[in-house]
Order: C-alpha cells, then structure tokens, then sequence
C-alpha cells in the first residue's frame, strides 16, 4: 500500500521478513520507505486497510496491526469488516456499493466516493483494489 513516499507491506505467512527487506532494497534507492504492518484475520494488507486521499487510513483494526501506519486512522463500520478495501484515484475514492455505511462516512468526511458494483469478486476476499492498476501519465497524474 503507498501512501506518499511510504510503502506499507502485508507481513504474514505469504509476505516474509526476506521478501520486505528486498523491497525495501529495490525502493529505497528511489526515496521510498518500507514499513511492515502485521496482518491478522485477512489475506491481504488492503483488506483491512487502505490509504485515503489527505494521508489518513481506512483501517480495521481487528485485522491488521494499525499500530506503524503513520497518519490518522478512521475505522471502518463495525457492521462492515470488509469495507477498508478501497482505491484511491486522485482525489476520488472507489467503494463497493456493498458498504452503505462506509460511504456515507467518507462522504460526511468530504471526499467524492464513487460505489461501483464488486459482489462476485467479494466472494473470493477480492475487492476494489484487486482489480485494478493505477498508471500515471506523462504530466503526473493519475488513469485507472
């Protein structure tokens, strides 16, 4: 997960300590950090949490160690553990439309979220960012 010049890294039995160390050797050279951030009852780091736009985290807590993240945390709805799997694009945020509470959350936040349909891919812990690849263009920003 980036956030700025951060990388945050799933630790757990599919991500090792080696495998976050050559990261970090990789980046580093190019000004990037590497932190590890314990991952729990999910798969994926961004299962249970996402960066947001303004350098918070969308995070469940039951999920991952939130502990190293480095910026405001803003929990997800107790009632929708899945819902900290969102993609940033610009100043845009992409939710599953399966996550009612979790939308008007960002929204009474300020941010513009963009509920896009995923429930197939929902069935195998996929999510937002699962499905997508983020280039930037020649002047900077952002194409999803």
């Amino acid at each position: 997960m980036q956030a700025g010049r951060a990388l945050y890294v799933g630790a757990s039995p599919r991500t090792n300590a080696a495998g976050i160390a050559a990261l970090r050797d990789v980046v580093g050279r190019y000004g990037y950090s590497v932190t590890p951030v314990p991952v729990r009852e999910c798969l994926h780091l961004k299962s249970g949490c996402s960066a947001l736009p303004d350098g918070s985290f969308l995070v469940n807590a039951e999920w991952i160690d939130a502990t190293p993240l480095e910026g405001p945390l803003v929990p997800v709805p107790a009632g929708e553990p899945w819902a900290a799997d969102v993609l940033t694009v610009g100043h845009s945020i992409i939710v599953s439309d399966a996550f009612p509470d979790t939308i008007a959350l960002l929204r009474s936040a300020g941010y513009y979220v963009i509920p896009v349909a995923v429930s197939e891919f929902a069935k195998a812990e996929g999510g937002v960012t699962c499905m997508s690849l983020i280039f930037e263009s020649a002047n900077g920003s952002r194409l999803g």
